[in-house]
């Protein structure tokens, strides 16, 4: 009974930080979104694939120089302005061929993987996560999408979400030593906190 009790408790602690979790991200978006919204840039013009590409490119390589002088927020700014000039080739779909999907899709992937690499550096965890699993739908065994949402997963202590995305980057890129020696660091946390909960309840009950 007192097992029972102590279980209960348990789970009802990690329901209250799963809450705290989901409402702090939840205040994250509602600020991104209203940040978003402020800096629209209002151009609903319906431009040829080869136009609105070109800007989604512009701006991306401004992002890159950016990125490279340190200066990640700005060159975060950047990727997102190139990712909204790619959502609005929805306008030209129909006219579209079939290499422009491709490049637009290839473009997009590069943005998402560069918004998380600059995440990271701001050490904004959540918003790195969500833009390499924005990257992760669109080619499901990317390489670096996998390691740097792993990166940013072991830094929101979620460890076993952490470790299998290194298992599935080393099935992608095996022999990666990053990637391995982050694995190790996962495996290490996981094994310690199992320790600690075993010990916990030898105390309870021993």
């Amino acid at each position: 009974r007192q097992e029972r009790e102590i279980a209960k408790k348990e789970e009802a602690r990690r329901k209250a930080e799963e809450a705290q979790r989901r409402k702090q991200e939840e205040e994250r978006r509602k600020k991104e979104e209203e940040e978003n919204r402020s800096s629209e840039d209002h151009d609903n013009r319906i431009l040829k694939f080869s136009e609105r590409f070109g800007m989604a490119e512009k701006n991306k390589g401004e992002g890159n120089e950016l990125f490279k002088d340190g200066n990640c927020k700005f060159a975060a700014e950047r990727y997102v302005k190139a990712l909204g000039h790619l959502a609005k080739l929805v306008h030209i779909e129909s006219t579209m061929k079939e290499e422009d999907f491709a490049q637009a899709k290839a473009l997009k992937l590069t943005c998402y993987n560069n918004l998380a690499q600059c995440f990271l550096k701001l050490e904004a965890w959540s918003k790195a996560a969500d833009n390499c699993s924005a990257a992760l739908e669109l080619d499901g065994a990317n390489a670096k999408a996998l390691f740097r949402r792993a990166q940013a997963l072991v830094e929101q202590k979620e460890l076993e979400k952490a470790a299998e995305d290194c298992r599935r980057c080393l099935e992608v890129n095996a022999g990666d030593k990053a990637v391995e020696k982050l694995l190790e660091k996962c495996e290490r946390g996981i094994k310690a906190a199992e320790a600690k909960q075993k010990k916990m309840y030898g105390k309870m009950f021993g």
